[in-house]
């Protein structure tokens, strides 16, 4: 995946620069209404264009409006996180067992680690998540790697929150309307 980072706004309405409201010496010229009217023209096909090229470059795998809505401060993985769409890293392999391009998969947490039921970790013996370290989460369904929905245990490392790593978590926020 290309790294290159694009920055993207936050609000749906971009500042775009424009000339400060001054006083005019003397009287305004034609030539100044009309540059006036041609800007005002141009302001609704400049922002559509720079949306579609947002919505172009990251399908193309520059930058994320999904990574750059999400909170600065990882959650607490608490009760709070209960019925909360949360998306999740993962890494997938063919038939051929050759590693495939990570992918966002999304689920609803169904429950939060706890010291009362110890769920044990995946290859471990006797390790046990502590409380609060993972999540029991209700994955939908993805046909086109043949995965039906399922119920898993994923660990919610606050350091891998919102990165775009193995194992990284972030809320699953939908589909992004970019206004084109």
């Amino acid at each position: 995946m290309n790294k290159r980072k694009r920055p993207i706004p936050n609000k749906p309405d971009v500042p775009v620069p424009s000339r400060a409201p001054m006083p005019v010496l003397g009287t305004a010229t034609k030539q100044m209404a009309l540059l006036d009217e041609k800007a005002a023209a141009n302001k609704d096909e400049f922002e559509k264009n720079a949306r579609k090229t947002w919505k172009d470059d990251e399908m193309e795998g520059f930058g994320s409006v999904y990574q750059h809505r999400q909170l600065r401060v990882p959650p607490n993985v608490d009760e709070s996180l209960i019925d909360v769409r949360l998306e999740y890293l993962c890494g997938f392999e063919d038939d051929e067992g050759n590693k495939l391009e990570d992918r966002w998969c999304a689920g609803v947490v169904r429950r939060i680690s706890d010291d009362e039921n110890p769920w044990v970790r995946k290859g471990k013996t006797r390790a046990c998540y502590k409380e609060g370290e993972a999540a029991e989460i209700f994955w939908d369904a993805i046909p086109e790697a043949k995965l039906k929905a399922c119920l898993s245990i994923k660990p919610l490392d606050p350091r891998k929150w919102n990165k775009d790593i193995e194992g990284a978590w972030r809320r699953d926020l939908g589909e992004y309307n970019y206004g084109v």
